[in-house]
Formats: structure tokens, sequence, C-alpha cells
């Protein structure tokens, strides 16, 4: 998906803000005009630039995983029936804070399942996802349009 015009400006705006000394350090070394640089640098899910997001994409299996399983066996009839309901989709999505609410009340004051749980559903992501979403990707031909204000 391609960036909007909003979104080119806000890149623009980004590395232009002299308040955030990250770009300085993180662009300093590119030649002038390197847009394929900058690219790789703002997609980067390592380095300075990246940063904890929450994934869409935690599967059930992932989620059985990370239960501790004291507190598994502590559970209350009413806490399996609703982590049953969560675990039916298959697939959690951690972006949703209704998500990790049900789920830190399921677990209400296990520590070690809820800092597990709180754990698998964070990644590092890209300087770009982080103001854009997860899966964006900004090519070097837009980054070139946001360097040109367009």
């Amino acid at each position: 998906m391609a960036l909007t015009f909003a979104q080119r400006q806000t890149l623009r705006l980004e590395w232009t803000d002299n308040t955030k000394p990250l770009y300085a350090a993180l662009l300093a070394p590119l030649t002038n005009g390197d847009t394929d640089g900058m690219a790789m640098i703002l997609n980067a899910t390592s380095g300075a630039g990246a940063a904890p997001i929450y994934r869409n994409d935690v599967g059930s299996q992932e989620v059985i995983n990370a239960i501790v399983a004291a507190d598994f066996a502590a559970l209350t009839q009413l806490q399996v029936s609703k982590l049953s309901v969560m675990l039916s989709t298959g697939i959690l999505d951690a972006t949703r804070g209704n998500v990790r609410t049900i789920l830190a009340g399921i677990f209400s004051g296990m520590t070690n399942t809820i800092n597990a749980l709180n754990t698998l559903a964070q990644r590092l992501g890209s300087r770009v996802e982080v103001l854009f979403g997860i899966g964006t990707v900004v090519t070097s031909y837009e980054i070139g349009l946001a360097i040109g204000g367009q």
C-alpha cells in the first residue's frame, strides 16, 4: 500500500524536525538524496529506529505455550470458558486493547503468565510501522516524493 500525501508529509517532518535527534544520527551518514538508504533505515525492524509494537497475528498455540501450567490449573471455569472463546478465533489481534484487557482479566494476578503474554503480544516494528501501522513499508520513490514535499 502506497503512503498517502499526509503520511509522506509526516515522514518529511520526522527527519526535518530538530527535536528528533534519532533521525540526525540515523540519516547523517547518508549522502544527500540517498532515498534507498533512507528507506532501508526507516523500514528496519532493528537498530535505533525500531520500537515495540503490538502484533496483529498472535496464534492460539503461541498463547497456549505462554501460559504457565500452574496458572492454568488455578483458573476458574468462567476464566477457562473466556479463554476458550478467545482462542477459538485462531489468531488474536493484540493491537486491540480489548483483546489485551480480556486476557489480562482472565489471568488477573498471575504475573508470570501476564508477563509472558505481554512479551508474546509485541515485536520490534520499523519506524514506518510505528507511525503508520503494522506492515507499512516505505519505498525509495515515496521518500523522494516526501523530500520534494509531494
